[in-house]
């Protein structure tokens, strides 16, 4: 059984589905997708590209970081990191065994390799029960179940079942029957514009509160007032970001866009949804916009340490904010987002 995870903004939620290991020969499967196999996650992108990680649940600190992602395409580059939160004091081993296939430290304390080497290694290793690394405090693991299935899911993806240069089912299969790489997404221009006074954002951000606390303001807590952040998006509308409440570590928020000059009508600005989530694209946890780039920014967390949850960005292009990136992790595996599974990606 494999877990298909969607992530709407405000929730966190998982539907188990029970799928014939038949579909994984078949036609390259739809992305991008979220999908877990025991202690290991795979995420797929828009452009096929495919991230397994280690995702064994951690309730404090984290254990091995082990990523295995892999480009679409016939010539699809392929690399394995490993890394912990803290130097490492050695090589990694497998179920306390030294690793044949070797992986090269760089200057930020990962192990690394690529290509047929990396080939190489998850052939010695995907079979084994756990990965570990030595620290100055002890060793950190991680466990090695789910491996293979995340790696042939991977496979099936990227229309790599039965050719040479797949990572788990190997075959006769002609490698020029791999599907070339989905191209990502460009994004439009982002017209960049004067920025706004703060007289004039202090004011419109007390105006649209006014116009639309009855909207929102059943999610006000008593002892925090609503803050507005105001911002220019050309020389006649801006975005008003509302701050309506916080829980433990994510807060609640309600977008505006309005124009400038009185009187203010203000309407929520239009936002591309995730792929899954229709029409709704409701933005929360930690929000932020940057007038600089045009950046619109929600870090979801899944728990304090946010090492759990969605990270995604849009682009203003005049009219709309186009979905630039997301990045999604559902197990609190003490894995840092910068490892997280892309789940899409543009060019700008």
């Amino acid at each position: 059984m494999r877990a298909l995870l969607h992530f709407p903004t405000y929730a966190l939620t998982a539907l188990a589905l029970a799928v014939p290991s038949a579909v994984l020969a078949a036609e390259p499967e739809d992305a991008p997708l979220y999908q877990t196999f025991d202690d290991w996650a795979v995420g797929c992108d828009n452009t096929r590209r495919c991230t397994a990680l280690a995702a064994e649940e951690q309730t404090e600190g984290a254990g091995l970081i082990v990523q295995v992602t892999r480009e679409a395409g016939i010539d699809g580059a392929l690399q394995v990191t490993l890394a912990a939160n803290v130097a490492p004091t050695g090589a990694p081993q497998l179920d306390g065994q030294p690793i044949n296939s070797a992986l090269q430290k760089n200057r930020e304390g990962q192990y690394q390799t690529s290509g047929a080497n990396a080939q190489a290694w998850l052939g010695e290793v995907r079979n084994g029960t756990r990965l570990s690394m030595p620290l100055a405090d002890g060793p950190v693991s991680a466990s090695l179940q789910g491996l293979n299935a995340a790696l042939l899911l991977m496979d099936s993806v990227q229309g790599r079942v039965g050719t040479p240069g797949a990572l788990a089912e190997k075959g006769k299969r002609e490698e020029k029957s791999v599907p070339a790489a989905v191209a990502a997404p460009k994004l439009a221009p982002f017209p960049k514009t004067q920025a706004m006074g703060a007289e004039e954002a202090q004011k419109l951000g007390g105006l649209v509160i006014k116009a639309t606390q009855h909207e929102w303001d059943q999610e006000l807590e008593e002892q925090q007032p609503p803050e507005a952040s105001v911002y220019a998006l050309d020389s006649k509308t801006a975005l008003v970001l509302i701050r309506t409440s916080c829980g433990a570590y994510n807060c609640a928020y309600a977008l505006y866009q309005t124009p400038r000059a009185l009187p203010v009508k203000p309407q929520p600005p239009t936002i591309q949804p995730l792929p899954w989530q229709g029409s709704d694209s409701a933005v929360s946890g930690s929000v932020s916009y940057d007038p600089l780039t045009g950046v619109l920014e929600s870090f979801d967390k899944g728990r304090g340490i946010g090492d759990c949850g969605t990270h995604q960005t849009w682009r203003f292009n005049g009219k709309a904010f186009e979905l630039r990136s997301m990045e999604m992790m559902a197990t609190c595996s003490g894995t840092p987002s910068q490892y997280w599974p892309t789940m899409w990606r543009s060019q700008e």
